[in-house]
């Protein structure tokens, strides 16, 4: 089976205040470069780093979020996990 990146809502849609999703896949790293203004090869495992969500390609402000970068180790090495929190929906 390729590692191929995806993205998933972790929590109920519309039911709460915070959403989570997780990236995982060999492009999460890529992804989240091109989504925050945070360097991809400046984020460590464990470390929660708060930043600007940002339109592809437009770089505009969405939002705030909440970047976490897990690292799965046991189940399958070298995989990468990252899960992003962000801020309820403005009205």
């Amino acid at each position: 089976m390729d590692n191929q990146t995806i993205y998933a809502l972790s929590t109920v849609f519309g039911k709460s205040g915070v959403a989570v999703i997780r990236i995982s896949g060999d492009r999460a790293f890529q992804i989240i470069g091109q989504m925050t203004r945070l360097s991809p090869s400046g984020i460590k495992p464990r470390y929660a780093y708060f930043t600007d969500l940002l339109s592809v390609p437009e770089k505009q402000v969405l939002d705030k979020c909440l970047l976490l970068y897990l690292r799965r180790l046991i189940r399958s090495p070298g995989k990468i996990s990252l899960n992003c929190r962000f801020t309820a929906p403005k009205p």
